[in-house]
């Protein structure tokens, strides 16, 4: 069904269940889950995703009619906290940067919709407040994020850029060093430093600068979001699953063993639980490359010069644990819109687990009934990393020395905020002692996501064309799932597309 079929569908807009909360963060809305619950008919609402791709999901549900159900964990929150405890310190300190007189105004562009864009229009409100009179951000969500790209690159060759945008480490490559400038003057003035921040992540943004090669810091790192294992606890208690460690499913076999325990307790022939959903859209590519050992696009050469090894033995491994997990009934495809509601709770055929990102939370923290725990997965020792991408600030230096400057400030300010876009938009801070803001570190889910970042993640292929390859593996794994192909052929197949791909890139 198309999105606007869906839209039709709807019957009532979020009436109720938190309707202020809902209604004005929607998925992106990560901070609130509720105490008690109570639901004496059923609600239909909407929920959106925006993806970083080029996809917006929006998908309507109906929840049951069910008893009021605790939540213990984590506490609704009663009140935001938009500054930190230093703050009058961090102001003094970034307002030593200001040489003029009057105010000064910069421009912000992004694609943060729903609840990441309600968060970052507090935190920009908060700057605006501190900085009264001296700078005032504006801020522009330019729609979907490939307008936003298309947008800075229009704006580049007609030499209107604003001052500071916010998009993907994968999108570095379309604008280092043309709208997105190096910013190893600020981390160097302001005093940033590697072990402030997640330091492969930070390791990660310096950028080769095309003519001479040398590296240089390319964007600020504001954050990350990684994929991680998502349990139902009610399902775990029930049939007495052991829930694993942090980092202890280091491997994809270990991945499978453990569902293995997990449908032997189940007794999914019986009762029609499953131990892992997998989704129906572009999650499974993502997936996939958290099963990977390595770089398999890039595989033997450059990002300048890929040479894919798709249809390599760890490439046809990946596509091999599809293929084994379908066989033993270990795993079972439902939309996105299922799973994302307590793990397809409401279906004939529930799951007990899901490897999913942090904005998962948003829903599952509002559904009725549902209880979960995050487990981190890989990383590590292990050569296997699960996936994640991430937020990173760009500045254009395009405008007067003035804005430049005031950008340079807010930029800082708004990394050293971290925690707050963290607590309340569910993104793992890229700054670390974000995770100490008492709404992040009060919230065991946020943690368990943190322990993640300390395990390891892997950014996907910084190539222009991953998204495209992207779609042609996502295909193969789902075809693999059905039975439509062997792990071989989808592994050739996808060999071959990429190299078809990557010949348009040259």
């Amino acid at each position: 069904m198309s999105q606007k079929g869906r839209a039709l569908n709807v019957i009532l807009v979020i009436i109720v269940l938190i309707i202020g909360i809902l209604a004005g963060f929607a998925i992106g809305r990560f901070g609130v889950a509720p105490g008690v619950v109570t639901v004496t008919q059923p609600i239909t609402y909407t929920i959106t995703q925006t993806i970083e791709k080029t996809v917006t999901y929006t998908v309507t549900i109906t929840t049951p009619v069910t008893s009021p159900t605790p939540t213990p964990t984590p506490t609704p929150i009663q009140e935001y906290i938009w500054t930190l405890p230093n703050e009058n310190e961090i102001v003094a300190k970034l307002s030593k940067f200001i040489t003029w007189s009057g105010e000064v105004t910069i421009e912000m562009w992004d694609g943060l919709g729903g609840g990441d864009g309600w968060v970052m229009d507090r935190l920009v409100e908060t700057f605006n407040s501190l900085f009264a009179g001296r700078i005032k951000v504006v801020r522009i969500m330019q729609g979907a994020w490939p307008d936003v790209y298309s947008k800075l690159l229009a704006g580049y060759k007609a030499g209107v850029l604003p001052d500071v945008f916010i998009v993907h480490p994968t999108e570095i490559p379309l604008f280092a060093y043309t709208v997105m400038q190096p910013v190893d003057k600020v981390i160097k003035e302001f005093g940033l430093s590697r072990d402030q921040f997640i330091e492969w992540y930070w390791d990660l943004l310096w950028w080769p600068e095309p003519k001479t090669g040398e590296k240089h810091m390319i964007v600020l790192p504001l954050d990350i979001h990684p994929y991680a294992l998502y349990i139902n606890l009610n399902l775990a208690e029930r049939y007495g699953i052991p829930i694993p460690k942090h980092g202890e499913i280091k491997t994809p076999d270990d991945l499978l063993n453990w569902l293995r325990l997990a449908k032997e307790k189940l007794r999914t022939e019986e009762t029609g639980i499953y131990p892992m959903g997998i989704e129906t859209g572009f999650g499974n590519f993502w997936f996939w490359w958290s099963l990977t050992p390595r770089d398999l696009v890039v595989g033997d050469g450059t990002l300048d010069n890929p040479k894919p090894a798709l249809d390599s033995e760890d490439g046809i491994n990946a596509f091999k644990w599809f293929e084994i997990a379908a066989k033993e009934k270990l795993i079972i495809v439902h939309p996105w819109s299922q799973l994302v509601y307590g793990l397809a709770m409401n279906t004939t055929n529930p799951v007990l687990s899901w490897v999913h990102g942090p904005w998962a939370q948003a829903t599952f923290d509002l559904v009725p009934g549902f209880r979960y725990t995050v487990v981190a997965l890989f990383g590590g020792d292990s050569p296997y990393k699960v996936w994640t991408s991430g937020h990173i600030i760009g500045l254009t230096y395009a405008n007067t020395p003035e804005r430049q400057r005031a950008t340079e400030i807010f930029a800082v300010w708004l990394c050293l905020h971290a925690g707050a876009w963290g607590a309340y938009a569910g993104h793992i801070p890229a700054y670390k002692e974000g995770w100490n803001h008492p709404h992040y570190a009060g919230n065991p889910h946020r943690m368990a996501f943190v322990e993640q970042a300390k395990l390891g993640a892997k950014f996907m292929t910084l190539h222009s064309a991953i998204w495209e390859i992207g779609d042609h593996i996502n295909a193969h794994a789902l075809n693999v799932v059905n039975g439509i192909e062997t792990s071989e052929e989808a592994a050739r197949k996808a060999q071959q597309e990429a190299l078809d791909i990557l010949a348009t890139y040259k």
